[in-house]
C-alpha cells in the first residue's frame, strides 16, 4: 500500500513542516505519513523492500515454469507412442491430400494434426483420426498382448482382445504427456519479460543504495545499506543462473519446434515456438476422447471384421492408396 501511495509536492511540504501544537492536530493517518517522511528517501526504500520481498517467490515460479517446458520437450522427444501416432497421422494425411509437409520429412505442424479431425468418412460421422487410432491399436495390441500373440494365426489376426489391449495402450498417451499439457499454459513471452523486469528492479535497488549513501550516516541508514548490499550480491547470482536456464530451455523448445515445423523456419518466431505445446495438448485431448468413445462401443464389434479406413472414408480426389 505504501508503494502505491503518491503524495504531491504540496502535500509532502505541508506534512514536513506541520507543527503539531494544540489546537492543531493531525489525524492518525497523516501523523503516520509525517513520520514516514522523516526517513531519507522513504518511498524509494519501500519500493526496494517490496522488490526484495517478492524476489525469491518470482524466481522460484520462473524456475518451475522453465522446468515444465524442459520436461515437455523431453516428453515429446522420447515418447515412442507419440512418435508412432505422428507417423500414422503424417501418412494418412498425405494420402487424404492434407498438407502435412514433405512426404520424406518428419515435419508436421500441430495445426495440421487438428485438421485431421475435420475429415469425415463416407457415413458423415467417422473422422480420419478415428481410423488412425484403429491402425495404431493393431500393432500396439499385437506386440503387447499375450492374447494377441496366441491369435497371430487366426483370421483376422487382430481380434477383440487384441484391439481392446491396443486401445488401452494408445489411451496411455495422455498420461505420458502431462508436462506437455502443462507447458501449453506457460506464457514464454511473459517469462522473458519477468526475467528482464527482475534485472531492472536490481538497478533500482542500486539507485536506492546510492541515494542512501548520500544521507546522513545514521544507524538506520547503515543497517539498510548492509542488508540491501548482501541481498544484491545473492540476487545478481540468481539472475545469472536464471538467464542460463532460460537459454537452455529456449534451445530445447526451438529444437522441438523445428521438428514439427521442419528446418529452422520457426526459429525466430517465439509465439510460433510455443504454439507447438498448445497444438499437441488439443490433439492429445481429442485422441483421449476418441479412445474413450472407442472403448464404449468395443463390445458392439465382437465377431465383426475391422473396417477399412479407406473404404469408410471414401477415395477423395488426389488420394494415393
Amino acid at each position: 500500500m505504501l508503494a502505491q501511495l503518491v503524495l504531491t509536492n504540496e502535500e509532502e511540504l505541508k506534512l514536513r513542516y506541520f507543527k503539531d501544537d494544540p489546537p492543531a492536530k493531525l489525524c492518525a493517518v497523516d501523523a503516520f505519513l509525517k513520520t514516514i517522511l522523516d526517513v531519507p528517501f522513504a518511498f524509494k526504500r519501500v519500493d526496494a523492500m517490496l522488490y526484495v520481498s517478492n524476489f525469491y517467490l518470482e524466481v522460484n515460479q520462473l524456475r518451475m515454469s522453465y522446468a515444465t517446458l524442459e520436461a515437455a520437450c523431453q516428453e515429446l522427444r522420447s515418447s515412442r507412442l507419440f512418435h508412432k501416432v505422428l507417423g500414422a497421422v503424417l501418412n494418412f494425411g498425405n494420402m487424404m491430400s492434407i498438407n502435412t509437409g514433405s512426404p520424406n520429412s518428419h515435419a508436421l505442424e500441430p495445426n495440421t494434426l487438428l485438421k485431421i479431425v475435420d475429415v469425415k468418412g463416407a457415413d458423415g460421422k467417422a473422422a480420419l483420426l478415428q481410423f488412425v487410432v484403429q491402425e495404431i491399436m493393431k500393432p500396439e495390441g499385437h506386440l503387447g498382448s499375450a492374447a494377441c500373440k496366441m491369435n497371430e494365426t487366426t483370421s483376422p489376426p487382430y481380434g477383440v482382445d487384441c484391439r481392446k489391449h491396443g486401445l488401452q495402450v494408445v489411451a496411455k498417451l495422455t498420461a505420458e504427456l502431462t508436462s506437455t499439457k502443462k507447458a501449453a499454459s506457460v506464457d514464454m513471452t511473459g517469462l522473458s519479460r519477468s526475467v528482464s523486469e527482475l534485472g531492472v528492479g536490481l538497478g533500482k535497488v542500486h539507485d536506492v543504495l546510492r541515494l542512501n549513501g548520500m544521507a546522513a550516516s545514521a544507524e538506520s541508514a547503515r543497517r539498510f545499506h548492509n542488508a540491501m548490499s548482501a541481498f544484491l550480491r545473492q540476487a545478481e547470482e540468481e539472475i545469472v543462473r536464471l538467464q542460463g536456464q532460460e537459454s537452455v530451455c529456449l534451445s530445447s523448445v526451438r529444437e522441438v519446434a523445428e521438428y514439427f515445423h521442419g528446418g529452422d523456419e520457426a526459429g525466430n518466431d517465439e509465439a510460433r515456438l510455443f504454439r507447438v505445446f498448445a497444438g499437441v495438448r488439443e490433439f492429445v485431448a481429442m485422441l483421449d476422447r476418441i479412445c474413450r468413445e472407442a472403448g464404449e462401443v468395443q463390445g458392439d464389434r465382437v465377431g465383426s471384421t475391422p473396417v477399412s479406413w479407406m473404404a469408410a472414408v471414401g477415395a477423395p480426389m488426389g488420394t494415393t492408396p
